[in-house]
């Protein structure tokens, strides 16, 4: 077996490394003495990477530089490229030299282009392609064919089963022993293809769903591969297409509208500083898991023990369940209004490039993610899953799960009690065609279309008093709807309407194991969770919704924030810190909107009084310019920050 030494290699140009390819195995040994078994192959790739060791040379060459057992996909180079550049940058800073993180962000970039344009050329024979036969071949496989025919040959296939069968499946594709020689896995473990598209492929279709998000209770149990034989299922899969042209209208319009928006708004935090302010003003975080955890990779706390700022990293997981203090941006002392220093918001900055509009950039961040959301269901219509509904500790007490899915029954708690049921005139526009239609035919009116409730109100009458308690009944976006039995006990025993504008219905007469309400099975809606985390960060909130406007405290708005977005996405804490700091204003009372100097006393504002009463460009480019134009307010309110836009209005 061949040896060669990484420094060595360093010296040999791109093109006579080439002549490795047919080297087979060789052994490396790197400038740390660590000595790797790899092949030729391998080492060519990881030899354009070493080209940030040839311009750096106080940077050793590690055994981390090499992609060693590594499968090649889409972002292997990027990984490497990652661990190259932020090692050259720690060694040359311990020894108290400033290196130019643009100058290595330009070398990434060639290397990244130059590794296209070599291995394109140099590899162009031995492109191939997926044929009919690798498909067969997944579906013959023991595993596979054996839980397709579970699905297939099941009285009744549920979510959790096809979930279950999905994870089987994908753990033979990724599984390095298995189907070695097949196309279909090769392309599953390089990452190169869509997971869920191969799943689909080689099993079942799933649990497909309307346009409205409800899912159809019967799933479809075969996939494209094997086709689609029932009327049934090819009129289910036939709703994907039309998602796919509904989720490419409005949906992303208004996404990118509200991208435009949200950048407008906070392209006024313009600055980042590349120093330390001092700040000794830390934030309350409690680390509740490990989605949370990596959100805050590199962001720097003070540990209690050695009142030292440490960083946090991806295996920190210590931290895990623990309360820390954090340097915050929301938190800086940095004198810029419009900026915030890097060491408060955390070495994520060190990878934005200089003069950079931070709030513009943890704008497009977040809503670059939301955008791409939409996009997959426009690419990928996975097999729908509802969402799991989970009762509170005090909702307990009135409502309950029971045996038929997404159902609500009432609490034996309230056995023995005199109570009434209240529910909102708003929720239940249509309760009075109950009155129309006979107690026989009652089984023929569509629930959700006579009610949908966000809250039912519960109204217990104990001696002389009567109290009354408000029970959610909705769980994410579902909203729940009276039971057909509940509507025909509405039907029997009748209603009356109280001063709250809602209809009370006296439960006297209820039979205990009938449920009283029922949630759709309803899919994750992509569209209402984006509009979620618009009316959240425009601080205008619809059917209870928590805003910005909601919490006093920053770190409260901060967490509840990070808990909406982390539903479906993955977003760095800092960029929502910088979000949420771009809507701070310096004294709502006396109309001045500028950002705060003293950034923890900031004020949380409404979007629209933002771009009333901030930069008058910012407000022509969001909307109603006419308005803007004739507003006395544009006249009178003079105090008012400077955007990036403003060269536009004032030269």
């Amino acid at each position: 077996m061949q040896r060669f030494k990484a420094s060595d290699l360093l010296q040999v140009d791109l093109e006579e490394i080439w002549r490795l390819s047919n080297a087979g195995h060789i052994e490396i040994e790197f400038d740390n003495g660590v000595v790797m078994q790899t092949n030729g192959r391998r080492t060519i790739f990881s030899r354009y990477i070493w080209e940030i060791h040839r311009q750096y040379s106080k940077l050793p060459i590690l055994p981390s530089h090499h992609m060693g057992g590594m499968v090649v996909g889409t972002k292997t180079h990027l990984d490497l490229l990652a661990v190259a550049v932020w090692n050259c940058y720690d060694i040359y800073k311990a020894e108290g030299i400033d290196v130019d993180r643009e100058h290595l962000m330009r070398l990434s970039y060639q290397i990244t282009n130059m590794i296209y344009n070599d291995f394109s050329l140099n590899l162009e024979e031995y492109v191939t392609t997926i044929s009919a036969l690798d498909f067969v071949h997944v579906l013959k496989h023991e595993v596979i064919e054996k839980a397709n025919k579970e699905l297939i040959e099941s009285d009744v296939v549920r979510e959790a089963d096809i979930t279950k069968a999905h994870a089987i499946i994908k753990k033979v594709l990724l599984d390095p022993h298995e189907l070695p020689d097949n196309t279909v896995a090769k392309a599953a473990k390089s990452g190169m293809v869509s997971m869920g598209q191969i799943i689909q492929c080689v099993s079942a279709r799933g649990m497909a769903t309307d346009i409205d998000s409800h899912i159809f209770r019967n799933a479809i149990r075969t996939g494209f591969a094997k086709g689609m034989h029932t009327l049934e299922d090819v009129l289910k899969e036939s709703r994907s297409a039309s998602k796919s042209l509904y989720f490419q209208k409005d949906p992303m319009r208004k996404s990118e509208y509200f991208n435009r928006n949200i950048q407008l708004s906070s392209a006024t935090l313009c600055n980042l500083h590349h120093c330390d302010c001092g700040s000794t003003s830390y934030l309350p975080v409690t680390v509740s898991g490990q989605k949370l955890l990596k959100s805050m990779t590199g962001i720097h706390y003070l540990d209690p023990e050695s009142q030292t700022e440490k960083t946090i990293h991806r295996d920190s997981s210590e931290l895990v369940g623990r309360t820390i203090m954090i340097r915050s941006v929301l938190t800086c002392k940095h004198p810029d209004p419009y900026g915030v220093c890097v060491r408060c918001f955390g070495e994520l900055g060190l990878s934005i490039p200089y003069k950079t509009n931070l709030g513009h950039v943890s704008a497009s961040e977040l809503q670059s993610k939301v955008a791409q959301l939409l996009l997959s269901n426009k690419h990928l219509d996975s097999s729908a899953t509802s969402d799991v509904i989970r009762i509170s500790e005090f909702d307990s007490q009135f409502i309950n799960l029971g045996a038929e899915e997404n159902s609500l029954y009432l609490s034996k708690n309230l056995v023995g009690k005199k109570f009434k049921l209240c529910i909102s005139e708003n929720e239940a526009p249509n309760l009075v065609d109950l009155k129309t239609v006979s107690q026989k035919d009652t089984d023929k009116l569509v629930p959700y279309r006579l009610s949908e409730l966000s809250y039912i109100y519960f109204t217990v009458v104990e001696g002389d008093l009567e109290m009354t308690y408000p029970v959610l009944a909705a769980s994410g976006t579902r909203l729940a709807s009276l039971s057909r039995k509940m509507l025909k006990y509405i039907k029997r025993m009748g209603w009356t309407n109280n001063s709250d504008n809602q209809y009370e219905i006296d439960m006297s007469e209820w039979q205990w194991n009938q449920p009283i309400a029922e949630l759709p099975l309803k899919h994750f809606s992509t569209v209402d969770y984006m509009l979620s985390i618009e009316s959240f960060i425009k601080g205008g909130g619809n059917r209870g919704n928590k805003s910005i406007m909601s919490y006093e405290e920053p770190s409260a708005a901060l967490m509840a924030f990070h808990d909406l977005v982390s539903l479906k996405l993955d977003c760095h804490l800092s960029y929502l810190q910088v979000i949420i700091l771009a809507t701070m204003v310096e004294d709502k009372v006396f109309r001045d909107y500028r950002l705060p100097t003293i950034k923890e006393n900031g004020q949380t504002t409404h979007y629209r009084q933002q771009m009333r009463l901030r930069s008058l460009a910012a407000a022509m480019a969001y909307q109603s310019q006419a308005d803007i134009i004739f507003s006395p307010e544009s006249f009178i309110v003079t105090n008012r920050p400077k955007h990036p836009l403003d060269y536009l209005l004032m030269e």
